[in-house]
């Protein structure tokens, strides 16, 4: 399987770069004109594993029309050498239309959900009637970072911080992130500079990379302002912004302790010793042991702006 994804990887880059090409105008390379055919055959492939997997019930029969279209697009950018623009208005209506759907059942959906659960966690399984699960997740995530950016820019930033256990003021991550536009524009500037004799193509695409780059940083400072630690009911919730959340029953807690200012990430394996760890953020200011592994974790480092409020709220 490793192989096999090494290979798809591969074709796409390759497949990528002859679209590039030939988006261009420039004479498309003997190595990039194999690689249409490799994605061709890497796309049927897909193909063929999502048409079994719906066969079998493994997943739903939506997830084969994309996969379907992707290939039909494929085989006349491979026989044609030229970009398949109608298919690919074609699959931005479909993905305009699913992206409303979504948003739909988001919002029907919004009060049946756990106080656990996050929009992106029902994105997430919407987005995986149509996709493999790996690749609704991270369109689930990457759309709540954009929408955050922009309700963070819009006035956000204004709001109150929802109750719970904060840890983004002290992280190093927080600052370095709100100082993206100082060094982001200055890049901006001297790359569209060295690209002014270039075709608009590419000043337009480092122009999209670069304000891309700023909303999805922004996007950040907001989720990990809004996703604190919180205590709901017998279980303590860790997130770290939108990737990651442990669930935590306070019953499996033995003890805790603060984590020395000096501890660096090189040093956690030694206090982690043989038991698994999982690390959430930043500068981790408390220590969890488990009475008994919890999701194969062991032992829990996680960072808290208030480090005794925390280890009160685990310890009552």
């Amino acid at each position: 399987m490793k192989l096999l994804f090494a290979i798809r990887v591969l074709a796409l880059v390759l497949a990528c770069a002859s679209f590039g090409f030939a988006l261009l105008g420039i004479p498309i390379p003997r190595v990039a004109r194999i690689g249409r055919f490799a994605l061709l055959g890497a796309v049927a492939a897909q193909l063929t594993i999502d048409i079994g997997h719906a066969r079998s019930g493994r997943a739903p029969w939506t997830r084969v029309f994309f996969a379907l279209i992707g290939c039909a697009a494929s085989l006349e950018f491979a026989l044609s050498g030229r970009p398949p623009v109608v298919l690919m208005l074609l699959v931005g209506l479909v993905e305009l239309s699913i992206v409303a759907y979504v948003i739909v059942s988001v919002l029907r959906d919004r009060t049946a959900r756990d106080d656990v659960d996050m929009p992106e966690d029902i994105l997430a399984q919407r987005f995986a009637e149509f996709a493999p699960q790996a690749l609704a997740r991270f369109f689930a995530v990457e759309s709540m970072i954009v929408v955050s950016s922009l309700r963070y820019l819009g006035g956000g930033f204004r709001t109150p911080r929802p109750l719970g256990f904060h840890y983004h003021d002290q992280s190093m991550y927080t600052p370095f992130l709100l100082a993206m536009p100082l060094f982001m524009i200055p890049e901006l500037i001297a790359i569209d500079l060295m690209l002014w004799h270039a075709p608009i193509w590419w000043r337009l695409g480092s122009l999209a990379v670069h304000i891309y780059t700023l909303v999805w940083a922004y996007g950040l400072v907001a989720l990990f302002r809004n996703r604190p630690h919180q205590l709901i009911g017998d279980r303590m919730v860790f997130r770290c912004g939108p990737f990651r959340r442990f669930v935590l029953p306070l019953a499996s807690i033995a003890s805790c302790s603060l984590v020395p200012p000096s501890i660096t990430k090189s040093d956690f394996a030694k206090l982690a010793g043989k038991n698994p760890c999982l690390v959430l953020l930043g500068s981790p200011t408390v220590c969890v042991d488990l009475r008994e592994p919890v999701e194969g974790i062991q032992r829990v480092f996680v960072s808290a702006d208030d480090p005794s409020a925390l280890m009160r709220a685990l310890a009552a």
